[in-house]
C-alpha cells in the first residue's frame, strides 16, 4: 500500500467515525423542540387567516437570516480589531 492510499484510508475511518458520532447525538435529540408547546384553541382558528394576510413565516426565517449576517459581521469586525487589521 502506499502513502495516499494509506492516508485514504485513514481519512475514511475517521469521516466514518465522526458521521456515526454526529448520528448518535442527533437521534438523542427530539423531533422538535416546540412538541410540548400547545397554542391557545381560541387562537389556533385564526392563525391561517392570519398567515394568509401576513406571511410571519417567511418574516421570521428573513429576521434569522439578517440576524447571522449581522452576527458574523460584527464577529468578523472583532476579529479583524483583534488582529490590529483595521482600527
Amino acid at each position: 500500500m502506499d502513502w495516499t492510499g494509506f492516508v485514504g484510508s485513514v481519512f475514511g475511518e475517521v469521516t466514518t467515525l465522526l458521521n456515526n458520532l454526529l448520528v448518535f447525538v442527533v437521534s438523542g435529540l427530539p423531533n422538535s423542540p416546540f412538541v410540548f408547546i400547545t397554542m391557545n384553541s381560541s387562537i389556533s382558528r385564526y392563525i391561517g387567516s392570519i398567515n394568509y394576510f401576513i406571511p410571519i413565516s417567511y418574516m421570521v426565517s428573513v429576521l434569522q437570516v439578517w440576524c447571522v449576517a449581522i452576527a458574523i459581521f460584527y464577529i468578523w469586525q472583532v476579529l479583524l480589531r483583534w488582529a490590529k487589521a483595521i482600527q
